[in-house]
């Protein structure tokens, strides 16, 4: 069964920003975390239509580290989960 709020790859050149690899990039087109959540992550800058590049994962639950706007900033894996993306 899937997971209500986690986003699931459509195919459409869409991708969950937890699937890509170090050196990636993806132009954010969803976030799909209630509104505490999403505000949280509007501030650490990532919102729709910014470009992240992933720098590092790390293996199993551990975070991913992004750089956007020329900052860099570590997330869960869960809440890349909740992150569509373009690849770019």
């Amino acid at each position: 069964m899937k997971n209500p709020g986690v986003f699931h790859e459509s195919g459409a050149g869409s991708v969950l920003l937890s699937s890509l690899l170090p050196g990636e990039q993806g132009r954010i087109i969803a976030v799909g975390m209630g509104m505490g959540r999403q505000h949280h992550l509007r501030r650490m800058g990532l919102r729709e239509g910014k470009i992240v590049t992933v720098i590092a994962t790390q293996p199993a639950h551990g975070p991913f580290v992004l750089e956007i706007d020329g900052a860099q900033i570590a997330i869960g894996r869960g809440m890349a989960l909740h992150i569509l993306v373009e690849k770019v």
